[in-house]
């Protein structure tokens, strides 16, 4: 059984790209990042989480959603056993669904961003180490 096959959490958030889970929900809204701003992002995740009646889906890859929800989650505005967050992968012919919600070492529960928020750490990154290397020149 799939992970999106057995929840009944209210808020659930696919960081998946075309993939059919989202029928489970009664509400569902797909790319809500697309032609919005961050700040725009971040508003909008928080009228659904004021207004959450009943179970909603959200299909994404913003790393802006993502972190407010966990700011969210830490300011009580969601409870933890109402949202789920799941990572589809997709690889040749098969999805693996895997959850991102996770333990920190005092054991409250958040979501492990790092699947979105690593890509543009990796280009800070290496933009840094370009400027250093021109400064050694």
């Amino acid at each position: 059984m799939k992970l999106s096959q057995k929840l009944n959490n209210m808020l659930t958030v696919y960081t998946a790209n075309e993939y059919g889970l989202l029928r489970l929900a009664r509400t569902t809204y797909s790319w809500p990042e697309e032609k919005r701003s961050p700040r725009e992002q971040i508003n909008w995740i928080k009228i659904r989480i004021k207004n959450l009646k009943g179970k909603e889906s959200i299909k994404t890859f913003s790393p802006y959603i993502l972190n407010y929800l966990n700011l969210a989650l830490e300011k009580g505005d969601i409870k933890p056993e109402d949202l789920e967050v799941i990572e589809v992968i997709r690889c040749d012919d098969s999805v693996e669904e895997v959850s991102l919600k996770v333990k920190d070492d005092k054991g409250r529960c958040l979501i492990d961003t790092r699947s979105l928020s690593d890509p543009i750490s990796e280009i800070y990154q290496e933009f840094n180490n370009l400027r250093k290397n021109e400064n050694r020149v």
